[in-house]
């Protein structure tokens, strides 16, 4: 079983593998029916979001993360989240609050995101 600060740990590697540019792992621990909602309500699939990270359309820049807490429910974990993010967007750099709600599930013994929605803070 997962611990609450592991699934906060998950998170943070999710973030940063954004901020890497590190396509491996991103492949790695988003699940294949996993989906992104963005602050704009767009649903977006893996093969986008690997897209979206690869292209450098939508850059991280930096996450500070501020305050997040985890509940595991079984096989599955949901990690709430906020603090201050710093974002490229077509080389316009955005700085804003950021909120997060991360569903991680484990399947097969990995754990895998399978649902990521992210709320700017205005």
């Amino acid at each position: 079983m997962i611990s609450e600060d592991e699934l906060i740990g998950l998170s943070k590697e999710k973030f940063k593998t954004w901020e890497t540019n590190d396509l491996e792992n991103l492949e790695k621990i988003f699940d294949d029916q996993g989906l992104l909602i963005c602050s704009n309500g767009k649903a977006e699939t893996k093969p986008e979001v690997v897209e979206i990270v690869k292209s450098k359309r939508k850059e991280l820049k930096n996450l500070s993360l501020q305050k997040a807490f985890a509940r595991v429910y079984g096989n599955t974990g949901v990690v709430h989240g906020e603090g201050e993010i710093t974002i490229s967007i077509g080389g316009k750099i955005r700085s804003s609050g950021l909120n997060f709600l991360d569903i991680w599930m484990e399947k097969d013994g990995n754990w895998k995101l399978v649902s990521s929605h992210l709320n700017q803070v205005i």
